[in-house]
């Protein structure tokens, strides 16, 4: 067994590294959360992906009302709890258990999932050498590396998104880009890493053990991804296809059992896959999230900034292994999940920049290979004092020169987090009226249809678990027609014949009106006829349509 190569040292060293993580990526949510002014709710979001967060907390809602699968919330075309994803469940039953808000929910999942992820990428670093001070190596590289846009980012700070694509390095903003930003970010893209590397490790144990002990194991995780994260579904497949088309090419039929491997776990795989195009086919809310749902990969010259020095250290570590022959299977295979998934992220797919995710890997062991290969050679080169004495003999210079070299985006990513908090950004705040409306919503029925500004909409589901008419660029169905729509009904007090029928082609049952929606115009709910206000803070009010208006005799 791997685990069994890993000495009480190591775990000791594991330990320790899980510790430390944990703490500096949950800091920044302790900071924001304990420093919120006062008259505010903390959100709970920060720089990576702030969009997607309180889709996550209104899984997790879901999850706490018992439902198993969900619905998409952020759009009225959605009436069926047809939407699989198993780690929101299992955050919801941790917050259930242990009586968690739905964010405590998110945090503590994230936080098992570093620790599933960590044990995972060091029982790959065993399979992979023998050397523990490299496995140690490799690991902190794992865990910190990064590329170096935060020097670029100046020059790309007034990028904007355009069609699911940002011009500005991906180690500033997408949390697949790195572990370390995965960590910080959400559990359910650590979760997925940890699964992707387990994958990859039982089949090449099947392999080399001629076990379908192993492949069943492995195809058993990828059914466990494909419910709750689909996306990596062609990298997966891409890598472990190439590979077993190396094996037969260079080894003949001795390695045909690589592809009955390569079949089990393929099999296991079809009931997801199944799943997944019965939804596309038939479920008119899954086919517009699919299609909404752009994320492109930078350009080469961003995606080469976003790996900063690791690409070519990991190139140079290629280079040495195959010049002196040294290459061996597991090298190889490794060399075919780099170029595979470097070729798989620029497919033309909607999606294809979320599998980019575990490409920091194969990169940081060639890369940590090479300067293995070089630091010799550099210390017997430079033979001045200063290089000798400040450098390679004082272990505290020489982490803070990789720390720059190598880690810091990441650094500027969190400290960015940190400032955000401390700035009181109304990107991570919001007003107590506000969220306290939204937590009185949840008391409706779950046919409540909630019509508001779309980030208001944005936060009421993951408050209160809710629909809303708009509220997500990419959940939201037709999301750019709907914005007009609620900006047009909100910003006069005239035209209530077309405003009535506007409520009824959308079966909207409450009007959340509060600041947001008081900015677009003159529209005075509590003149109304049609409305009837049920609940009023003095800086919200939400009204009800009237049942009449709704369901005319």
């Amino acid at each position: 067994m791997i685990f069994r190569s890993i000495s009480k040292k190591e775990w000791w060293f594991i330990g320790i590294m899980s510790i430390f993580i944990i703490l500096f990526t949950t800091l920044p949510f302790i900071y924001g959360s304990v420093t919120t002014p006062e008259g505010a709710y903390f959100i709970g979001v920060h720089s990576l992906a702030p969009g997607d967060y309180y889709v996550y907390l209104s899984d997790i809602k879901q999850a706490y009302d018992g439902h198993f699968l969900f619905r998409d919330l952020y759009t009225t075309e959605s009436a069926k709890y047809d939407i699989l994803n198993t780690f929101w469940n299992f955050a919801g039953v941790i917050g259930k258990i242990f009586f968690l808000s739905p964010i405590l929910a998110f945090h503590v999942s994230r936080i098992i999932s570093i620790i599933v992820l960590l044990i995972s990428l060091y029982a790959l670093l065993a399979y992979y050498t023998n050397d523990v001070m490299k496995r140690k190596v490799m690991f902190a590289f794992l865990c910190f590396s990064t590329g170096i846009g935060a020097f670029f980012e100046p020059l790309f700070a007034k990028s904007e998104m355009i069609a699911g694509y940002y011009f500005k390095p991906m180690d500033v903003w997408v949390a697949e880009s790195n572990i370390f930003l995965s960590m910080l970010h959400s559990g359910h893209m650590v979760m997925s890493l940890a699964i992707l590397v387990l994958i990859f490790l039982f089949y090449l144990r099947a392999l080399e053990n001629k076990s379908y002990f192993y492949s069943t194991i492995a195809g058993l995780l990828m059914l466990l991804l494909l419910s709750f994260h689909p996306f990596i579904f062609p990298l997966v497949f891409g890598v472990i296809a190439a590979h077993v088309l190396f094996l037969l090419l260079t080894r003949g039929k001795k390695q045909i059992s690589s592809l009955y491997h390569f079949l089990v776990i393929l099999a296991f795989s079809l009931p997801m896959l199944i799943y997944y195009a019965y939804m596309l086919m038939f479920n008119v809310v899954a086919q517009g999230r699919a299609e909404q749902n752009i994320n492109m990969t930078s350009t080469p010259l961003l995606l080469i900034l976003s790996f900063g020095f690791l690409l070519p250290c990991a190139i140079g570590g290629i280079y040495v292994f195959l010049k002196r022959k040294a290459a061996n299977e597991k090298i190889y295979f490794f060399i075919i999940w780099l170029i595979v998934q470097t070729v798989i992220i620029y497919l033309p797919l909607n999606f294809q920049r979320r599998m980019i995710e575990g490409l920091q890997i194969p990169l940081v062991l060639f890369a940590v290979e090479f300067l293995f290969f070089l630091y010799p050679i550099v210390r017997d080169k430079l033979r001045h004092k200063f290089f000798i004495g400040y450098i390679f003999k004082n272990s505290m210079v020489l982490f803070y020169a990789l720390l720059v070299i190598f880690g810091s985006s990441n650094l500027f990513v969190w400290a960015r987090d940190i400032a955000l908090y401390a700035e009181k950004s109304s990107s991570a705040y919001i007003s107590k009226g506000e969220s306290d409306a939204m937590a009185w919503l949840n008391g409706l029925g779950d046919d409540a249809r909630i019509l508001s500004d779309v980030n208001s909409g944005y936060f009421i589901p993951g408050i209160s678990a809710k629909t809303v008419f708009a509220g997500h660029a990419v959940e939201t169905l037709y999301y750019n027609d709907k914005e007009k729509r609620i900006g047009k009904f909100f910003q006069d007090n005239v035209n209530d014949e077309e405003k009535i029928h506007f409520l009824k082609s959308y079966e909207i049952t409450h009007i959340f009106y509060g600041p947001r929606e008081k900015i677009f115009g003159d529209y005075s709910p509590q003149e109304k006829k049609y409305l009837s206000k049920e609940y009023d803070n003095g800086e919200v009010s939400i009204y009800k349509v009237k049942s009449e208006i709704l369901n005319p005799k």
